[in-house]
C-alpha cells in the first residue's frame, strides 16, 4: 500500500513538473508604423512591460515590414502561416486578397469620395 501511494505521489509530481516550469517564449510583431511613430512606441513600450511583467519569460520583438522580406498586405497571410506571430494589418491593404474585410468601411468610403459629411446611417438609407 505504502509502494502504491510513493508511485501515486511520484506520478503526480512529475505530470505536474512542466507546469513549474517556465520556458522563455519569443513572438515577433511586424508593424507598419516604426518604432518613432507614437503608435510604434506606445507598442514598444507595451511590449517591454510584458517582458518585465514575465520576468523575460515572455518576449515580443517589434518590427516593421520594411525589415522583413514581407509585403504590409501579406500581414494576415504570414500570420496564418506561421512565419510572424503577430502582425498589424490594415483592411483597405487586404482588400484585395481578401474584399470581405473591407466591406465595413464601404459606407465611410461612399461618404468621403461624394464630399459629403454625414453619418453611417445615412448613407445606409440611400
Amino acid at each position: 500500500m505504502k509502494r502504491k501511494i510513493i508511485s501515486l505521489v511520484a506520478a503526480l509530481g512529475t505530470l505536474t513538473l512542466p507546469a513549474f516550469a517556465q520556458e522563455k517564449v519569443e513572438w515577433r510583431y511586424v508593424s507598419v508604423v516604426p518604432k518613432g511613430h507614437a503608435y510604434g512606441a506606445r507598442m514598444v513600450e507595451a511590449f517591454d512591460n510584458i517582458n518585465e511583467r514575465t520576468d523575460g519569460n515572455f518576449v515580443i520583438r517589434f518590427q516593421t515590414f520594411g525589415e522583413t522580406p514581407y509585403k504590409v498586405n501579406d500581414a494576415l497571410t504570414i500570420t496564418r502561416d506561421n512565419l510572424v506571430d503577430m502582425a498589424e494589418w490594415l483592411r483597405n491593404y487586404n482588400a484585395s486578397t481578401y474584399p470581405l474585410l473591407a466591406g465595413p468601411e464601404l459606407p465611410l468610403k461612399w461618404s468621403y469620395h461624394f464630399g459629403q459629411v454625414c453619418s453611417v446611417s445615412k448613407v445606409y438609407r440611400v
